[in-house]
């Protein structure tokens, strides 16, 4: 038996190591004009052996830092581009897992919203219909495919499984022609020039030997299947990569929450107590009380707030409201510290990468788990031809180390050359911080978490009652209450998670220094995106502050000069207003004189049930089903969290997406050109019909469940004009234009997303119940006395398409003060699904081919 009731919480996250989760946040999104963010890489060698390129880069992921992120062995914000991997998010519980998706057999291609589906309801209102909805939003059985990305050595996607009853393929998102299997335990990839990727090692997995497998685990579950092997296209070189194990880590977050518990119709409650009844004013904690009075004799509204901090100073507490008739509020308090707010991910074993040998040589990485030293090349007679060396400074804050990567020297004896990094105010990240914007990144609020106990995450809400029930004695007909209640709770801080540029910009990388000594500054600024405001006569679109960040300009000097050679500076927006899209945001609320990022919300109810005396002779073995059950009264429970319990990020795309952008070019203090860069919206490729407006729902309706979303609709570039400037007329020519169109390739069958949310718990306060939880929820059967919930679990299914934009026409204008060219292609694909164009045909202005 219950004495709180907690069910419906926020889908759980499995971490992965710091280096994985550096290099997966580079996968998230292609580096291009649309997201604002430059691709900064260092090369430092590249393996090329039968036909096989494999670049040894040093890459820099510069669209800021979130406050949980923790430094890999590279540095803060550092990946490998050779660090080859399958990395997963996992969706609901693990795919490979009993009762996981890919032994969920129920699962079939998605065709649409065509029956039969899986079997739920509403569509399927049978009693096992009802055990499927039952099992899947218990978390019993798993309906929403793990996500898993790859990089190549060229390239980089994700893929899902898609199931067919015990069947399945491996379809990557977006679609492509590489061919990737999945056999016991191990993926292989084949890309369409040959090349073949082994990713981790066959069989199960044992975690004493994660080095020879190849493979990473969090809370026992496998996240990133490293590359052991890669056969050239030639099929006669291989390369091969070796690991060492990290030290293992353990992942904390802290999740602030409101539990608010109502009750409109208390009258079958008897005793029914309130905050200043004598048997609940003699405690001081909420254990010492329910071990007296049962939950649910508590009157209501009642709360419990839970403002995370560590583990030994969590500050929760519980609330019982007391409307006194004269419109003041008075409650009692209680402490309830059981440090629930406080997330232990479980140890987080890693990998890093040791050797890569390959034919004429190897290349030897050294360092510790903690950050990479060196990097050294031989030859085929082991003879040493290279070597990198990479320096490291560290912040250190409650044993939490953030690296930062200083300098890296590549060569040998005299011929060394020195690349040098310098960061704006290097700061820790990790999981000892608590207090961010919506996104997840550094704003005012940011503190450590020994201080977070004394900071809701929350904003201030008010919430009205139509009734307080000060008593409900039956000879007053239960009407002894106080009508129109207001009370409220949170943050008194509106903005306590709206965004802080200055903030965001701590710990990010600002100047290159190369060997030579010139160097390039990278200006950065906050993301923006457009909000509608609702003035008193109009409505107006206003731009605000968005997570994450954006170059603002980037300017290369020489050693000798103080004026930049070059300088390019970026201007965002169709009319250059510095906005873009924002396809999944926060809730905006306007109130008077404020606005605010509001929390989210989760509904459900709270039956509570009396098992009385039951029949001998009709129930021989006692009450084993809700037939026997009487319902005593019910209480709905809403959840508050904080804007940031959700991800704004699309799976490829950034936060805030930009449809224009105008880079100008200094040269030397004076203007010499512009390129105005255009891209399609995904809007105008979306093709899921009905399923449209889902491209913009963070979460399916009515849940906590994250929605899934199509991928590949980022990025088209729609045209690219070229200016040159005139000094003497101080205008901008028009000198090149080119343009293009798309069109969607989409596959008729769809990765199949099944859900169910809980939206109805049970707990027997009263009698002896001896059948088990599952029997509460069978729909065949009513309670004594009164029917059950129409609906226990919302639940439903949907298809997240599987599509690739394919090129259609591209056209270049070339202008001059002579004449004017216009050059046109168009592509046909004929040999679909393989995506490659069959035919390319090619046209002047002058009607040449």
């Amino acid at each position: 038996m219950l004495s709180y009731p907690i069910f419906a919480q926020r889908p759980n996250v499995t971490p992965v190591t710091p280096t994985s989760a550096s290099l997966f946040k580079s996968l998230d999104f292609s580096m291009s004009m649309t997201s604002g963010v430059p691709n900064i890489s260092i090369p430092l060698y590249s393996i090329d052996v039968g036909g096989l390129e494999i670049p040894i880069d040093l890459s820099y992921q510069a669209g800021g830092i979130k406050i949980n992120e923790r430094s890999g062995r590279y540095g803060l914000g550092w990946s490998l581009s050779c660090d080859l991997q399958i990395t997963r998010s996992i969706n609901g519980i693990d795919d490979f897992g009993p009762g996981g998706y890919f032994n969920n057999n129920l699962i079939t291609g998605f065709l649409g919203y065509t029956y039969p589906g899986y079997p739920l309801p509403p569509h399927d209102n049978t009693t096992a219909g009802h055990l499927n909805a039952y099992k899947i939003g218990t978390g019993q059985v798993d309906g929403q495919p793990d996500r898993f990305a790859y990089k190549l050595a060229n390239k980089s996607g994700a893929f899902y499984f898609l199931k067919n009853g015990p069947s399945y393929r491996i379809v990557p998102v977006p679609f492509s022609n590489i061919k990737i299997v999945f056999d016991n335990g191990q993926f292989v990839i084949t890309d369409t020039d040959g090349t073949t990727y082994y990713y981790g090692q066959q069989g199960a997995v044992d975690e004493s030997y994660l080095t020879t497998m190849g493979k990473e685990i969090s809370k026992g579950n496998v996240v990133t299947w490293k590359c052991l092997r890669i056969t050239a296209p030639n099929g006669a070189d291989d390369v091969y990569f070796t690991y060492e194990t990290e030290d293992p880590q353990q992942v904390i977050s802290y999740s602030d929450r409101f539990d608010l518990f109502t009750n409109d119709d208390p009258c079958q409650v008897r005793p029914y107590y309130t905050a200043i009844s004598p048997d609940v004013t003699v405690h001081t904690t909420l254990p010492a009380l329910l071990n007296n009075i049962p939950f649910y004799k508590l009157s209501t509204p009642k709360y419990r707030s839970v403002t995370a901090g560590t583990a030994l100073n969590s500050k929760d507490s519980f609330h019982i409201l007391y409307w006194n008739g004269m419109n003041v509020l008075s409650k009692k308090a209680l402490v309830d510290q059981d440090n629930s707010s406080v997330t232990m991910s479980g140890l987080v074993k890693g990998l890093s990468i040791k050797d890569i040998t390959f034919r004429g040589g190897k290349v030897a990485f050294s360092g510790t788990s903690e950050k990479l030293s060196s990097l050294s090349i031989y030859d085929e007679t082991q003879t040493l031809v290279r070597s990198v060396g990479l320096y490291h400074s560290h912040v250190d804050e409650d044993n939490v180390r953030t690296n930062y990567l200083d300098s890296v020297h590549i060569g040998l004896g005299s011929n060394v050359e020195k690349y040098a990094f310098l960061y704006n105010s290097k700061m820790s990240f990790g999981g000892h911080l608590k207090g961010n914007d919506s996104w997840g990144y550094r704003n005012n609020n940011t503190v450590n978490a020994i201080w977070g106990h004394n900071q809701n995450t929350i904003p201030f809400t008010l919430t009205q009652r139509d009734r307080f029930y000060y008593d409900t004695d039956p000879f007053s007909g239960c009407t002894q209450f106080y009508p129109d209640v207001e009370f409220g709770f949170g943050n008194d801080d509106y903005m306590v998670d709206y965004p802080d540029e200055q903030a965001m910009l701590q710990g990010v990388l600002k100047r290159i220094i190369y060997p030579t000594g010139g160097f390039v500054d990278f200006a950065f600024e906050a993301n923006k995106y457009l909000e509608t405001f609702n003035g008193n006569l109009h409505a107006s679109d206003l731009p605000l502050l968005g997570g994450g960040l954006r170059v603002k300009s980037i300017s290369y000097f020489n050693p000798e000069n103080t004026v930049p050679e070059t300088q390019r500076i970026f201007k965002y927006g169709e009319l250059e207003d510095g906005t873009g899209i924002a396809k999944l945001k926060p809730k905006f609320v306007e109130e008077p004189y404020k606005y605010y990022f509001a929390p989210e919300k989760e509904k459900s109810s709270v039956y509570y049930l009396r098992a009385p005396f039951t029949d001998p002779i009709l129930y021989p073995l006692g009450c084993l089903n809700r037939n026997c059950l009487e319902v005593i009264t019910i209480e709905d429970k809403t959840t508050f969290h904080p804007s940031s319990s959700l991800n704004y990020w699309s799976a490829d795309g950034p936060p805030v997406y930009y449809t224009a952008v105008t880079e100008y070019k200094h040269d030397y203090g004076r203007q010499s050109g512009k390129t105005v860069h255009k891209f399609f919206s995904p809007d105008d490729f979306y093709v899921g019909g009905p399923q449209a407006h889902f491209m913009t729902e963070r979460v399916i309706e009515g849940t906590n469940i994250p929605r899934l979303k199509a991928e590949g609709l980022y990025g088209a570039e729609k045209m690219v004009e070229q200016y040159s400037y005139n000094l003497s007329t101080k205008k901008y020519l028009l000198k090149n234009r080119k343009s293009f169109t798309y069109t969607p390739y989409v596959q008729n069958e769809q990765v199949r997303v099944v859900y169910a949310y809980q939206k109805v718990a049970y707990q027997v306060v009263e009698g002896n119940y001896s059948g088990g939880e599952q029997e509460l929820y069978n729909h065949a059967l009513g309670f004594a006395g009164s029917s059950a919930p129409s609906e226990e679990f919302t639940s439903g299914d949907y298809g997240v398409p599987v599509l690739k934009l394919l090129l259609q026409t591209e056209k270049e204008e070339v202008l001059d003060e002579i004449s004017n060219l216009t050059i046109e292609k168009e592509y046909e694909y004929a040999s679909l699904p393989y995506i490659s164009p069959t035919t390319i045909t090619t046209k002047n202005s002058k009607g040449l081919l």
